[in-house]
């Protein structure tokens, strides 16, 4: 898949912040497979990712409504185990902090500030 534009507040911007940004990102065979189902029954110029809510259905996705509704309530029922085997509470920290966390524990460097993950139910 290659990123060639952005969600933005004001809407889809047809270009990244920087060239870098402008990229080839990996999907897994299966993941292609149902983007292609997916896809399949859209307008060429139709959005890929939608709102699904009864009523809301069709919109933009909007982060902040997302962050509201799925992103702090996990981190509010997620812990971890400290080295001395107590379990903590996770750290309150936003997507974009914990996406450069996973992005260090997937290159092989763990950050100093990385927190081990353990979901309660």
């Amino acid at each position: 898949m290659f990123v060639v534009g952005v969600n933005t507040k004001s809407g889809i911007k047809e270009y990244p912040k920087s060239s870098e940004s402008r990229r080839e990102v990996p999907l897994p065979p299966h993941t292609l497979e149902a983007l292609e189902r997916h896809i399949h029954r859209l307008d060429r110029d139709a959005r890929v990712f939608t709102t699904i809510t009864k009523g809301r259905a069709g919109r933009r996705l909007d982060d902040g409504d997302w962050r509201r509704q799925t992103w702090w309530p996990a981190v509010d029922g997620a812990s971890y185990f400290d080295s001395d085997g107590e379990q903590q509470p996770v750290p309150h920290c936003p997507p974009h902090s914990m996406r450069h966390t996973c992005a260090s524990w997937c290159s092989g460097r763990r950050p100093r500030s990385a927190v081990p993950f353990a979901w309660q139910e």
